[in-house]
């Protein structure tokens, strides 16, 4: 069985670019969007509070850790999601 990582061990595992492109990727896949990129707010994209969950859901199976919802609420874009994730002590 694979163990979950925290979210200070994703460092190891993937690049602060690696987890932007991830971040994009689902959700471009989830609001059925092209273009894109870091610089966006979840929020001014269309997310609501479910899509959040569901990408946290995603996000957690990708990247195989544990990240708490009021994460998304803190960094609200792409980049800053981002950037707090792989820069977890």
């Amino acid at each position: 069985m694979q163990q979950t990582q925290t979210v200070s061990q994703l460092h190891y595992s993937f690049s602060v670019q690696d987890i932007q492109q991830i971040l994009i990727d689902l959700v471009s896949a989830e609001l059925n969007l092209k273009g894109i990129q870091g610089r966006h707010n979840f929020f001014d994209l269309g997310c609501k509070s479910l899509t959040i969950r569901t990408l946290q859901m995603q996000l957690q199976q990708q990247l195989n850790c544990t990240i708490p919802i009021i994460t998304f609420y803190m960094h609200p874009t792409i980049e800053m999601l981002a950037q707090h994730l792989y820069r977890q002590p």
